[in-house]
């Protein structure tokens, strides 16, 4: 009986379809290493850095095996090693397992060179047991192949460090930890560079390079990713385009992504930009938490792409909103909004009679359904775990330790094009509210407020319609973004806001509506806190004419204008006239609102201290020492305050009276009640000391005011910008106190830094810069 010999295997062999190279590719240095795993957000390039590693080592001679596998579930990875077993090891391939099997324990002990690449690997688990080996290279044998003719020539590090052995290459949108071990180098593949964006688009558009104009422009705008850029560029040529006008095109809130996709995708892609995260988002959307995934995606598809703050994803809004979806979910035939409605969950907008008797009816009918999820509503932990997924997944970057969430803004648009007008309004209204919700606990660390800013820019950006048209009117979160600037310090930041929020608003609703108004008086005190007094006079003159034209404007409305004018006035150096008005404010105020209400007290407040600036020192101590007897009239919460405000004042005037000592004491005791309520860190607290750090001073300490002043510029610090006024006043102050104390070489060496720095971020003729300059003569002056 005649046996046929087996197929003879010609040396070099590859198994599998490598994927073409891409035109102009950007090289991106890789680690050696026996097995790594290239990882990182879809369109990133990790399959085209595997090709490239694989063609180079095949060109160059460095492999005898070759096997390319598309390893997106265990099927394909056992389908691609029993083909590889067949063509090399001639076996039957019938059992797949028992191939791949013989596959791996040959691959663990040939003496050939080999490289095994998995391609987009879905899920860690589909490898168990299936990891090729990690081989102990063998001495080079005699007869090593050649470089092949035409072959790239090795860079540095191509060189293999010994003849035998294999080499694996992974790529996966995965993060687990599974990956991790073994010998494994897990590599972040990341975005291009903006070099290497721009070197792509000028490469791919060599043909035409009139078209790339804005490279750096659109290279930026599509973040940098080279998938995106892939497909920029072909759109580019097939429609004859510039860079700039496409960059047009993705900044136009009515052109979705796949309306910018080529009509032939380049370099063999199988799939749009807007549908590369589609199978990612439907892992992540799987147990333990069906359908949170999503919803969180979507949520982060609406703010910051440079980072959202943890703790705004795990607000009681959003996962109260998250259970509410679950509900929705399992809605039983109920509509949405009937089923939220039953849940009393949207809350924030009001319902007609009819959407409240039907609502009664629902709750009925979702009970049972309440009472089956009660025991699991979406907590805190959950979104955070869900947060997690998102990022092992490569669909969100979570960083821990800064306690932020980064999206990349084309994942972002992606997302929200994928969602319903409807639906997306309300995950607009969620994060609104949520951002206010988040903020009040969150409040005047620099850092995270500058992050909670940007996140409401980036709100304001995505969907302005919904902020602007609730059934409320505007969403207050317009407002708490000037609030954010406000408190840590960025008073012209906030003034710069604010007049844009004050033009759209009187765009939107006119210049005597009651919201546009409040706005404006809003901008004159923060341009008033900024040093631009004239300006801050002028908002709210031009305001305080408009009410009075308005019909809309009620009496308790114009007392809230006037008390405004007459803090400006005093602030601009017009104290007789803020006084004269403020004398007749609280006058109206005690008729119409009533002597001991909060707006009357706070009125008297202010008469009192502009008494003290037309020289009345003891006149203003009197006043406080009576309205700090009358505060304890209003409700405990607004009394709290009052008080803090008046002793603060009281104090003040003590001193300016002659008696720093007795301003001393009252300000150490007040600060010893605040300090355990509010914190140590909190703004009132801090206004407390520096007050106290000046009295030290006066009292004939100034060694002790400059030690005082010294803890107190550090604890600012951590709550404010250094560009913040409360800082650059607390930083003069010091210096003043170093020269009182006896050394003015200091007090001038600060009071130029402190100078420059002003002149950098304020006006020249800002009050506090001539202060400065007033400071640093007089310390000059004592040094000559």
């Amino acid at each position: 009986m005649h046996v046929s010999a087996p197929p003879v295997v010609t040396w070099p062999h590859r198994v599998g379809v490598v994927p073409l190279r891409v035109d102009c590719y950007q090289d991106r240095p890789l680690p050696d290493g026996p097995a790594l795993v290239l990882s990182g957000l879809g369109g990133t390039g990790k399959t085209q850095l595997a090709t490239e590693l694989a063609e180079r080592a095949w060109s160059q001679g460095r492999i005898d095996l070759l096997v390319w596998v598309s390893a997106s579930s265990r099927q394909a990875v056992l389908a691609g090693y029993a083909q590889a077993a067949a063509e090399v090891l001639h076996i039957d391939v019938t059992d797949q397992d028992q191939a791949a099997g013989r596959l791996l324990a040959w691959l663990a002990s040939t003496e050939r060179r080999w490289l095994v690449v998995l391609d987009d690997v879905t899920d860690p688990a589909d490898l168990r047991g299936l990891w090729p080996p990690q081989t102990a290279n063998t001495p080079p044998r005699p007869g090593n192949t050649p470089p092949r003719p035409g072959s790239t020539p090795p860079r540095p590090g191509d060189e293999p460090r010994q003849a035998g052995g294999g080499r694996t290459v992974v790529t996966t949108r995965r993060l687990d930890d599974a990956l991790t071990g073994a010998g494994r180098t897990v590599v972040d593949v990341g975005l291009f560079t903006a070099e290497q964006s721009v070197a792509y688009l000028t490469e791919r558009l060599t043909a035409r390079p009139v078209l790339a104009d804005d490279a750096a422009g659109l290279a930026g705008a599509l973040g940098h990713l080279p998938l995106a850029l892939a497909q920029a560029a072909a759109f580019l040529l097939d429609q004859e385009i510039s860079c700039g006008a496409y960059r047009a095109l993705l900044a136009d809130r009515e052109v979705r992504l796949d309306d910018l996709r080529p009509a032939t995708l380049p370099d063999d892609q199988d799939r749009a930009l807007a549908a590369t995260w589609s199978l990612s988002v439907e892992l992540a959307d799987r147990t333990p938490h069906p359908g949170v995934a999503r919803r969180v995606l979507t949520l982060a598809s609406v703010l910051d792409s440079n980072g959202v703050p943890e703790e705004l994803l795990q607000t009681p809004m959003v996962t109260s909103w998250l259970t509410a979806e679950r509900l929705v979910d399992s809605g039983f035939g109920l509509g949405s909004d009937a089923l939220r409605q039953a849940l009393w969950l949207n809350t924030r907008e009001p319902m007609t009679r009819s959407q409240r008797l039907m609502a009664r009816i629902n709750r009925r009918i979702t009970r049972w359904t309440i009472r089956r999820l009660a025991a699991e509503p979406v907590t805190a932990a959950a979104t955070r775990d869900t947060t997690r997924r998102l990022h092992l997944l490569s669909l969100a970057a979570h960083d821990p330790d800064g306690h932020t969430v980064r999206v990349h803004a084309l994942v972002q648009r992606a997302t929200r094009e994928g969602v319903p007008s409807g639906e997306l309004a309300q995950v607009v209204r969620v994060a609104a509210d949520a951002l206010a919700e988040a903020w009040e606990s969150a409040r005047q660390v620099p850092v995270v407020g500058q992050a909670f800013f940007a996140n409401i820019r980036a709100l304001t950006e995505a969907a302005p319609e919904e902020l602007w048209s609730g059934a409320k009117g505007p969403h207050a979160v317009l407002v708490v973004a000037a609030d954010i600037l406000l408190g840590v310090g960025q008073a012209r930041a906030a003034a710069d806001y604010l007049t844009e929020l004050a033009a759209e608003a009187g765009r939107r609703l006119g210049p005597e509506h009651l919201y546009t108004l409040a706005i404006r008086q809003t901008l004159s005190a923060a341009l008033g806190r900024a040093g631009d007094q004239a300006g801050a006079v002028a908002v709210i003159e031009a305001a305080y004419a408009d009410a009075m034209r308005s019909a809309g404007v009620g009496w308790q409305d114009m007392l809230s204008i006037r008390h405004n004018l007459a803090t400006a006035w005093y602030k601009a150096g017009r104290v007789e006239e803020a006084a004269t008005e403020m004398e007749s404010l609280v006058a109206d105020s005690a008729v119409g609102l009533g002597r001991y209400k909060q707006f009357t007290l706070y009125n008297v407040h202010q008469l009192a201290h502009l008494r003290g600036e037309l020289g009345d020192s003891g006149g203003a101590v009197v006043a406080y020492e009576k309205l700090l007897f009358d505060s304890k009239r209003l409700p405990a919460d607004e009394a709290a305050q009052m008080d803090m405000h008046v002793r603060v004042q009281l104090a003040h005037w003590r001193g300016r009276d002659g008696k720093a000592a007795a301003a001393v004491a009252d300000l150490e005791k007040l600060l010893a009640e605040k300090t355990p309520v509010l914190g140590p860190h909190h703004r009132r607290v801090l206004a407390i000391r520096q007050e106290l750090a000046h009295w030290v001073g006066v009292a004939g300490d100034p060694a002790g005011a400059v030690a005082a002043y010294a803890e107190l510029l550090a604890d600012w610090l951590l709550v404010q910008a250094p560009d913040s006024l409360d800082t650059m006043t607390t930083r003069r102050f010091l210096a003043q106190w170093r020269g009182a104390a006896g050394d003015p070489e200091k007090a001038v060496a600060e009071l130029e830094d402190l100078l420059a720095d002003q002149l950098r971020v304020l006006s020249t003729d800002h009050p506090d810069t001539r202060a400065t300059r007033e400071e640093l003569t007089r310390w000059r002056a004592a040094m000559s």
